[in-house]
């Protein structure tokens, strides 16, 4: 049985011919885990096409990262010298880039809400929708490299906590 869910009522400008895109498939992927909901929006004009993340997971992201930043900077400010440079700068580091990649998917691909479908249509939620065989491989490189990136933070923050534990043991 696959899922169905309705398109987005929410269409966004081609950045070539500036017409107007709009919604047709929908897929898994992006998000959180990989598991959130993208759109394949299609241009009417070029046909150019993206697959978008749905606007609740891109604010999310921004959110996060807007919190990220801030466990920073109280981080930086209250933990002792070494390890406040360290922590400001992986945590305020990775929320800033949470925060540009927000940034720059939403000036490329502004969402116009004036232009609404007059009905949203029912789709099938298909697996793996990929533009290109090129688009499949540097997803499946991200990915891995999202993975090795998430070790490596909880290695650090672990290596943050140990070393305070240290510190408080010590003094």
């Amino acid at each position: 049985m696959t899922d169905m869910i309705k398109l987005p009522q929410l269409e966004t400008v081609c950045p070539k011919c500036h017409q107007t895109m709009k919604p047709t498939r929908a897929t898994r992927g992006g998000g959180w885990g990989g598991n959130g909901l993208r759109f394949l929006y299609v241009c009417e004009g070029c046909d150019h096409k993206v697959l978008l993340e749905n606007e609740a997971t891109r604010s999310i992201i921004a959110i996060a990262a807007l919190v990220l930043i801030g466990v920073g900077l109280v981080g930086g400010i209250m933990m002792s010298p070494p390890s406040n440079v360290l922590f400001a700068v992986v945590f305020g580091g990775l929320g800033a880039a949470f925060f540009w990649a927000y940034y720059s998917g939403k000036r490329k691909y502004p969402v116009d809400q004036a232009h609404q479908a007059s009905e949203p249509t029912s789709v099938d939620i298909e697996q793996d929708i990929f533009l290109s065989e090129e688009e499949q491989a540097h997803h499946k490189r991200m990915e891995r490299q999202v993975t090795w990136f998430i070790w490596l933070v909880l290695a650090g923050v672990a290596l943050l906590l140990l070393t305070s534990l240290y510190e408080w043991v010590m003094s």
